[in-house]
């Protein structure tokens, strides 16, 4: 299974999942379909700020599919946990294999996950 995770700017966080749930509806829980993206971005600041939609099928460039889980995470809540380890959720996933793409992301976002990768490396 391929794990993803998107990293949104706080403020349009919500938007993200209005935007989603047109596209993709399935996706999500039915509840969460019913109560809205308001409840899934006040889901989402739970815990380590992180929503995930699980078991989806992403298509390929061949035609076909892979099984995929993706999360959803704040630019804040993702740049405080490389910085201060706040739930150690991002710090811990980048100790597995990881694809890192950077399109559109602000320097500081950048800048904070390289040095998040460097501590990685030297183990702390």
């Amino acid at each position: 299974m391929v794990d993803l995770i998107f990293v949104v700017r706080a403020a349009d966080a919500r938007d993200w999942h209005a935007e989603n749930l047109r596209a993709h509806a399935e996706h999500y829980a039915g509840l969460l379909r019913w109560l809205g993206p308001g409840a899934i971005t006040s889901l989402q600041d739970c815990g380590p700020g992180l929503y995930y939609n699980t078991k989806v099928a992403v298509p390929t460039l061949g035609g076909g599919s892979v099984e995929a889980k993706y999360g959803v995470m704040d630019d804040e809540a993702f740049l405080r946990d490389l910085r201060d380890w706040d739930s150690l959720y991002v710090a811990g996933r980048l100790h597995k294999p990881c694809v890192i793409e950077f399109p559109g992301v602000d320097e500081e976002l950048r800048a904070s996950f390289e040095v998040a990768i460097a501590a990685n490396r030297r183990g702390g």
